[in-house]
This record gives structure tokens, C-alpha cells and sequence, in this order.
């Protein structure tokens, strides 16, 4: 019996947590539709030290949200996207001639808190958390904080 119950406690659990990652939410859609706008930003955490980022996030014909960072160094290009129900972080930064894309899945969703995980490389996570007039982007590797992004939404 005891066997029974925790097969199905391992059951619930785990499609409790592939629902928190679900796109087709209603979390999903305030969070996506709280990015929209222009954004005044600083990078105050990266390897090279504080950097400017001010961002627009827009929404293209294909429902996705857009924005495009200059820190000065290279463009990062920041797209937030449903495929296959699941909602997808797809980041590109062209520092060093850079071409290749890094995905990442969300693993939690919620209206006002996304984390997600890489493809590759899977050490990789990014969590974003917006409050309606600040948006933090927080980027670990390895559980350690690599990038910080504060964006304060543009009066």
C-alpha cells in the first residue's frame, strides 16, 4: 500500500511541475504581456563590470515578445516565445562575432517570475521577475550569479 501511494504522491508531483512550466497559462500570458515596453536598464552585475541596457520589448506577428540590448561591447537579442505549448527563452549575444543561439526552457512560470534552463549548456539558468515597473534578469552559471539586469520601466 505504502508503495501504491508514493507512486502516485511521484505521479502528482511530477505533473504539478510540468504544468508550472506549461506556456498556454494564464500566468504565462501576464507575464509575457508585462514585458512590453521600453525598458531603461543597467547590467550592474557582468564580467566586465556595470553596463548600460536599455531595452524595448515589443510583440511580433507570431506572438512572441522582442528586444534588443546594446551594453557596447556586443548586441543581445532576447526573444520570449511559445513552441509546442512550452514557453522558451531564445537568446543570442554577438560579443566575439558570436552566431550561436542559446535556448532555454521554462521551468517554472509564473505572472510574475519566469526560471529557465539551457539546452546547452544545461548549467546555465536565467531568471526573469517583473513587478509591473522593474524587470530583473539574473543569469547563473553553475548556481552562481554571472549577470544581473535591472530594467526600470520608461516614464
Amino acid at each position: 500500500m505504502k508503495s501504491h501511494v508514493a507512486a502516485t504522491l511521484a505521479a502528482l508531483l511530477y505533473l504539478h511541475a510540468g504544468a508550472l512550466a506549461k506556456a498556454d497559462t494564464p500566468a504565462h500570458a501576464a507575464f509575457l504581456d508585462a514585458l512590453v515596453d521600453n525598458w531603461d536598464g543597467r547590467a550592474v552585475r557582468t564580467p566586465h563590470g556595470p553596463l548600460p541596457y536599455d531595452i524595448e520589448f515589443s510583440r511580433s506577428a507570431d506572438g512572441a515578445i522582442a528586444g534588443l540590448a546594446d551594453p557596447g561591447a556586443a548586441l543581445h537579442h532576447w526573444r520570449f516565445l511559445v513552441e509546442d505549448g512550452q514557453l522558451r527563452l531564445r537568446f543570442l549575444t554577438t560579443f566575439g562575432g558570436n552566431t550561436t543561439l542559446i535556448w532555454l526552457n521554462a521551468e517554472t512560470v509564473s505572472q510574475t517570475a519566469v526560471m529557465f534552463r539551457a539546452e546547452d549548456p544545461p548549467s546555465l539558468h536565467v531568471r526573469v521577475t517583473n513587478t509591473g515597473e522593474e524587470v530583473n534578469m539574473d543569469v547563473f552559471l553553475h548556481g552562481e550569479p554571472h549577470v544581473n539586469i535591472r530594467l526600470l520601466r520608461k516614464r
